[in-house]
């Protein structure tokens, strides 16, 4: 009714694009609170899957940490070690006596650190931020974003708290306590809706 508008008309799927949808140009589908196309899950993150994905990240995150401790408590019962000694001198130690025990807890210590990095970083713009990562790099395109019509300020419009945010996200439910929103971000167009700005 408004006329063509390129910027929500997905011209691929050939449907009107929700607010806070993207097409995704790998899976070549149009995906509703699109955050990204993670290489590592082989599809995309978005409404559906969001939270299933930051629960992947901690586990994983924990695993390697793990996995880590548990090298160390090898390499230290099975080669003899000084009790002064330091990281490097355990490590190339633990080369020499258990090479593949070795092997594994530096790729793990390794894997931990980005995996507990990105975990980092999706889990503050999921609660503190209230933004995909593809809003938050792209957050200067959507009019929705700027406060009070203003290009330098940007905030989100779907900040609800952190908690809030958080329960948002992941859908939990505890008792008439934490009570996640109803938007369906696959049929919402609009950002002046109710649910959306009570904070």
């Amino acid at each position: 009714k408004d006329g063509f508008d390129a910027s929500v008309f997905c011209s691929s799927c050939l449907v009107r694009r929700p607010l806070r949808s993207k097409h995704c140009s790998v899976c070549d589908k149009c995906v509703s609170r699109f955050d990204h196309h993670c290489p590592w899950v082989g599809n995309c993150i978005g409404e559906k899957n969001i939270s299933y994905f930051l629960g992947y990240l901690i586990f994983l995150s924990a695993l390697t940490a793990l996995s880590v401790y548990g090298c160390c408590i090898y390499i230290s019962q099975a080669c003899m070690y000084p009790s002064d000694s330091t990281w490097l001198e355990y490590v190339k130690g633990g080369a020499v006596c258990s090479p593949w025990v070795t092997w594994v807890m530096v790729n793990m210590a390794f894997h931990f650190i980005w995996v507990s990095c990105l975990m980092v970083c999706q889990i503050y713009q999921v609660m503190c931020l209230a933004m995909t990562t593809n809003e938050r790099m792209n957050a200067g395109r959507y009019k929705h974003f700027h406060v009070g019509g203003r290009r330098g300020e940007i905030r989100s419009p779907f900040n609800r708290g952190v908690i809030q945010n958080l329960v948002d996200v992941t859908g939990w439910i505890f008792g008439g306590i934490l009570r996640p929103s109803r938007t369906d971000w696959s049929k919402q167009f609009e950002i002046d809706t109710e649910p959306l700005l009570s904070s």
